[in-house]
């Protein structure tokens, strides 16, 4: 950062307490974000909640196990309505293919 010339000397001061003070505050903030999170992980793992370690294991499998059959209707849906595409455009070729054989047989 270039700061014009012939400024005090105390600008320059305040110039750079406030960039310190703004990198202070930002890594503070960085700093909670990551203790909230270590937290939460290590009640995870201590399993210090209310539920129990397997139902807890459960839950979390069967939410997965949902996402995925979630995610499987999901791309069916979406193979279906490709395969749904293709079809019409296979039928669609076939009768322009169809239309031309006439056309060329009307011709002659």
């Amino acid at each position: 950062m270039n700061l014009p010339a012939g400024l005090p000397a105390w600008a320059y001061v305040i110039v750079s307490a406030m960039i310190l003070a703004a990198q202070v505050v930002a890594a503070l903030w960085i700093n909670r974000k990551g203790e909230d999170r270590d937290m939460a992980t290590r009640g995870e793992i201590t399993n210090n909640h209310d539920k129990n370690l397997r139902d807890d294991l459960d839950d979390k499998n069967r939410s997965v196990l949902d996402a995925i059959e979630r995610l499987r209707r999901d791309m069916n849906g979406e193979f279906a309505t490709v395969n749904e595409r293709i079809a019409n455009n296979e039928s669609n070729v076939n009768e322009l293919r169809r239309e031309l054989h006439d056309l060329r047989r009307s011709e002659q």
